[in-house]
């Protein structure tokens, strides 16, 4: 059981109670006259301040607080809103744990915050940059300490719009800067050059703090250019600077002066543009253009000396020269080569242009008339030539070659239509003699052609008739001879029995050959049989291993034209089996618009450049001979290593 406390002690009790009470009001009174005192400094600060106990209870702020948070941040004061909710991007909890982790442990948070939108008034002086109703803020949470312990925390809210749309215009100002063609260079006033940018540096290289006017061909130029700008006048001219391999180049330079709210010059800049290439240009250009001057005047006289020597040329000629207008309405000049060869005066002519047309045959005139007609509709002179007949005043038909081409000015406007008229008479005289001749050397081929093959026929009949009969009663003799020899002489009854052997592969080499003479599976199978078994025939003979792929179609052809594709059947089988080591061949007989196509293909050896092939060949010579004598054709088609391919091509009827 406690003992009861005396009066003494209670009294004592009582009084320490009293002062304690008294300090207590002494220290309210002394926080309420400094809390005054902040809010009133507090009041004085542009910036918006809240301070907050460790607890983050609001203890005071500045009407500039108040007022940010109800515009900005929709918050009112009479709330009591704590200090988390000044940066809407973050949860609470987020801020609330940086405070309690970092503020309230002696470390500073600073975030920078920019509002969607804002409905506060914005001041004259900030309307140009607050165009589209942005602000940008800056937020800081600071400890504050009494003594040396933490006792609370402030939140200062600073608009840094002007200092962030600032930083945004000097940062694409810059990015122009350097991004700039021109090289621009920036000194101090006093000359010190501390910016360049990379223009600058492939202009002029890197000069460091170098002055600017260590660059100029002529020091005092530069001296003079310096003492302008220093005096705060701008400087713009054409100049020769050192260029970064030390060359002279030609500067355009705009030079001026950046001065402060004083007037006074704290900045030298220059904008510099190479022109070398362009003064070179132009001294180019005015050098061509005299020259350019003194070539026309030469010109002119060579001009009037050539046109009297063309008219003295034109004039001893019989071609017919003309030039007219670009519509052929008015003719300026006809040389006299028309009289000779029309016949007509030179004045009929100048009178109506298209008098020239009464003289052409009647199976040339209207083509002609639509020839010329269509050059002047549509002015294309790629193909002006054209060929025609004319009946002179003697009644005689002459050749005339005609062709046109433009005259242009010097901006390319068409401006007049010169011409030529040729007689091409005796050319075409002698085209027909050669178009007759060859003619004439066709039938002579297809009479040769006939030739040799009724030659073939002839020696086959007379081999058949003459040396096969002969063999066959030289064997018959051989027979009757053996059969009568003894029995005691085998040697020699041996030796007749080769013999025999001998006149049988004679006979029968005298029938290939009588059948290759006169083409006998021709006559007696027909052609696709007929090449079928030349094929067969002539690549198993060789001994070798040889794939054959036939492929024919019945073909309904004279004997002639027959006899045409066997011979090239023929030709082409025997090339392959001397040239092409080939592994397989492939035969293919068809009619495709209303031609026989006869293909052989190979896949030996091949020919690397079948147009090297010699013209003297009398094989290939042959095969094409045989198939232009039906107006046909033969291709011959090859690659190194991989065969060659003959196509043969004739009309089925003429």
């Amino acid at each position: 059981m406690s003992a009861k406390p005396t009066d003494k002690s209670l009294d004592q009790r009582i009084r320490q109670l009293e002062k304690e009470n008294a300090r207590l009001n002494k220290t309210n009174q002394e926080l309420s006259r400094t809390i005054s005192r902040v809010k009133s400094f507090l009041e004085n600060v542009d910036d918006s301040v809240l301070i907050c106990d460790r607890k983050a209870k609001p203890m005071t702020w500045n009407s500039a607080y108040e007022k940010i948070m109800n515009d900005i941040f929709r918050v009112k004061m009479e709330s009591a809103p704590g200090p988390y909710q000044c940066l809407p991007g973050k949860e609470e909890n987020d801020l609330r744990n940086i405070v309690h982790e970092q503020v309230l442990f002696g470390k500073q948070f600073k975030a920078e915050y920019t509002p969607a939108s804002s409905n506060n008034e914005v001041s004259e002086e900030n309307k140009a940059s607050e165009e589209n109703n942005v602000r940008y803020l800056e937020i800081t949470y600071s400890p504050i300490y009494d003594s040396n312990h933490i006792a609370g925390f402030s939140v200062l809210i600073r608009d840094i719009t002007k200092q962030k749309l600032a930083e945004e215009k000097l940062s694409i100002f810059k990015k122009a800067v350097d991004a700039s063609a021109d090289a621009i260079g920036i000194s101090t006033a006093r000359g010190k050059h501390y910016y360049q940018n990379a223009s600058f540096n492939d202009l002029f290289g890197d000069i460091g703090n170098d002055p600017p006017s260590t660059l100029y061909a002529d020091e005092k130029i530069g001296r003079e250019i310096f003492a302008t700008i220093t005096g705060g006048s701008p400087w713009i001219g054409e100049v020769e600077m050192h260029g970064k391999d030390g060359k002279i180049l030609i500067i355009f330079l705009r030079a001026y002066p950046v001065k402060d709210n004083e007037g006074k010059v704290r900045r030298l800049v220059g904008v510099h543009t190479n022109i070398t290439k362009q003064k070179q240009a132009e001294n180019e250009l005015r050098t061509h253009r005299e020259h350019l001057q003194e070539l026309v005047t030469e010109r002119t006289l060579e001009l009037r000396e050539s046109e009297a020597r063309f008219r003295q040329i034109s004039d001893n000629i019989n071609d017919v020269f003309y030039l007219c207008s670009d519509d052929y309405t008015n003719v300026y000049y006809v040389s006299p080569g028309f009289e000779k060869t029309w016949g007509k005066n030179v004045a009929e002519l100048y009178k109506n242009p298209w008098v020239f047309l009464e003289s052409i045959h009647d199976d040339d005139r209207h083509r002609v008339e639509e020839h010329k007609k269509k050059i002047l509709n549509t002015h294309d002179f790629m193909d002006t030539a054209i060929e025609y007949r004319i009946i002179n005043t003697e009644g005689s038909i002459r050749w005339i070659r005609d062709e046109m081409v433009p005259v242009y000015d010097l901006n390319c406007n068409l401006t007049r239509i010169a011409g030529s008229a040729r007689d091409i008479t005796r050319r075409k005289t002698a085209e027909e003699a050669l178009r007759r001749s060859g003619e004439k050397s066709q039938e002579l081929s297809r009479y040769l052609q006939r030739a040799v093959e009724d030659e073939r026929k002839r020696i086959a009949r007379e081999i058949h008739d003459d040396l096969g009969q002969t063999l066959i009663a030289l064997k018959m003799n051989m027979v009757r001879c053996r059969e009568k020899l003894p029995d005691n002489l085998n040697p020699l009854t041996e030796i007749t029995l080769n013999m025999e052997k001998t006149i049988d592969r004679m006979i029968q080499s005298i029938k290939i050959m009588i059948s290759d003479l006169r083409a006998g599976p021709l006559a007696d199978l027909g052609l696709e049989p007929a090449i079928e078994w030349l094929a067969n025939t002539f690549l198993k003979d060789t001994g070798r291993d040889i794939k054959i792929e036939l492929n024919t179609e019945p073909v309904d052809l004279d004997p002639n034209r027959s006899m045409a594709l066997f011979r090239i059947a023929q030709e082409t089988l025997t090339n392959i089996i001397r040239h092409s080591d080939a592994a397989a061949v492939t035969v293919n007989m068809f009619v495709k618009n209303d031609h026989a196509v006869l293909r052989i293909s190979d896949n030996g050896s091949g020919i690397p450049d079948t147009r090297a092939l010699p013209d003297s060949s009398y094989g290939i010579m042959g095969m094409k001979e045989r198939a232009r004598f039906f107006k046909g054709d033969l291709l011959i088609e090859s690659n190194t290593g991989k065969g060659v391919t003959i196509t043969a091509s004739i009309p089925v009827k003429d």
